[in-house]
This record gives structure tokens, sequence and C-alpha cells, in this order.
């Protein structure tokens, strides 16, 4: 079953003989991490899920999301879509992707549409 972890400030600790600037330079590189960690954890749910369908048997799946996951079977749906699409796993797409699932869901769909649109607008920044 999923439980949450309680984060507190203490455990995100900046270094105390840095200041300014130097506190900057600290937390950016560890700020940017956090971020594609975001959007790297937003299609590892999805491949998992993806995976984890493809080994059940016919309504296995959905009982375990209702009863198990964080999230509705709809939020499920997108997050595999999210994980599924083609454009949006090809290298110089991914990069420019958002960290919101939500985000993520509405590309997802849309590129199924207009993958060149999509590859477009990636290219352009």
């Amino acid at each position: 079953m999923y439980t949450d972890k309680i984060v507190t400030n203490s455990e995100f600790e900046i270094p105390q003989d840095l200041e300014g600037e130097q506190v900057l330079e600290y937390v950016k590189p560890l700020v940017w991490g956090a971020w594609k960690a975001a959007k790297d954890n937003i299609f590892a749910v999805g491949r998992w899920l993806n995976a984890a369908k493809q080994r059940c048997d016919h309504g296995e799946f959905g009982a375990f999301i209702k009863a198990e996951l964080p999230f509705s079977q709809s939020t499920a749906e997108k997050l595999m879509a999210i994980a599924n699409s083609e454009v949006l796993n090809e290298p110089e797409v991914y990069e420019k992707l958002p960290a919101s699932w939500g985000t993520l869901s509405s590309l997802a769909a849309f590129a199924a549409k207009n993958p060149f649109d999509v590859r477009a607008a990636a290219a352009d920044g």
C-alpha cells in the first residue's frame, strides 16, 4: 500500500559557509536534477503500469489500480499513454517536455494526431 513520507526542510540543508551567489550555484544542479527526475518518474510510472497491465488477467489490473494506487483509472490510462507516445519519447522532444503529467497527457493525445507539429514545436524550443 502507498504511504506518504513527510519531508522536512532539514533534509535540504545548504552548507553554512555558502552565501548569495554560492547558494544559488549550489542549489542549481539540485533543482535541475529534481525537476528532471519528476519528468522521468512520470514516464516511469506509465511504463510500469503498461508492463503490469500486459501481465494481468482481464479485470485484475483495474481492480489493482482502484485498491492499491494513489490515483484513478483515468489517471493511470493517461500515464500509460504518456509512456506509450512514440513522439514524446524521442530524445529531441523529450528534453523539451515539462514535468507535468496533465500537460504531458494533453501533449500525448495531440502528438498521436499531430506528430509533426509536436516535433516542430520541440525543434523551435
